[in-house]
């Protein structure tokens, strides 16, 4: 698969806003030809797995540091998955740290959602 952004992003089901911010983030790489930029599997890859980690709640910035952490360890190592790993566990200590400040507000969940969800 070799295609320009326009087939991409239809195939991808996104913008070519969105394709061209992670190309700026660097996230995306196409190769650039004649002043035009072709998109492969690698780029289909990335971004599906852009997706995913946004799905998961990753930051965009925490995205490019997983990526470049990728690229300087290289494709396919253990420590790539370690990395990670360790930032989902990390992700999961500040939620449960919110949550917990949040129960010791005196406003538990439940009251807070009785509160927003009046109509």
């Amino acid at each position: 698969m070799r295609v320009q952004i326009g087939v991409f992003v239809r195939e991808m089901e996104t913008t070519a806003d969105t394709v061209r911010y992670y190309m700026e983030l660097a996230l995306l790489k196409p190769e650039l030809e004649r002043g035009r930029y072709y998109f492969g599997e690698k780029e289909v890859r990335d971004f599906q797995a852009i997706v995913q980690l946004k799905q998961w709640g990753f930051a965009v910035k925490d995205i490019q540091k997983l990526f470049n952490y990728k690229l300087r360890s290289g494709c396919g190592t253990a420590g790539v998955l370690v990395f990670a790993q360790n930032m989902l566990q990390e992700r999961v200590r500040t939620i449960d740290r919110e949550w917990r400040s949040l129960a010791g507000s005196g406003m538990g969940f439940w009251r807070i959602w009785q509160r927003w969800n009046r109509c």
